[in-house]
């Protein structure tokens, strides 16, 4: 982190700063002891995440993946609330579903919604 940081005060551009945006908030987030839906949050619950057209496993999935975490570490909790108990979890984009009967379910237009508040708060705070 600190050698990302260095870098991103030396940049001599705000061009250059903002070409090292990324690889500075997900440094940040990294530092971030916190589980999210992706790291261990739902433990004990079996979770599925599902994103529109992606296949797990893959660099887009895991990219979106890491794009739950930074945005759940920088709002300071999961989308849904982990309940106690077992209860199965999805998060898929069906733009179905809530939170109910041991189901933790974010909808892709919640997601989509709470991406497009949260990604451009955290840009602009850094």
């Amino acid at each position: 982190m600190d050698i990302i940081i260095e870098q991103h005060v030396q940049a001599h551009t705000r061009t250059d700063q903002r070409n090292l945006l990324d690889t500075l908030i997900r440094a940040w987030s990294d530092t971030s002891p916190m589980l999210t839906s992706a790291t261990g949050a739902y433990q004990g619950h079996p979770l599925t995440i599902n994103f529109e057209s992606i296949a797990a496993g893959t660099p887009e999935y895991n990219a979106w993946l890491d794009k739950l975490s930074i945005m759940e570490r920088f709002n300071g909790r999961t989308f849904n609330v982990v309940a106690a108990g077992s209860g199965t979890g999805t998060v898929d984009e069906t733009g179905e579903g809530d939170v109910r009967q041991g189901r933790y379910r974010i909808t892709w237009p919640e997601f989509l919604g709470l991406s497009n508040t949260s990604e451009p708060a955290y840009r602009w705070a850094v």
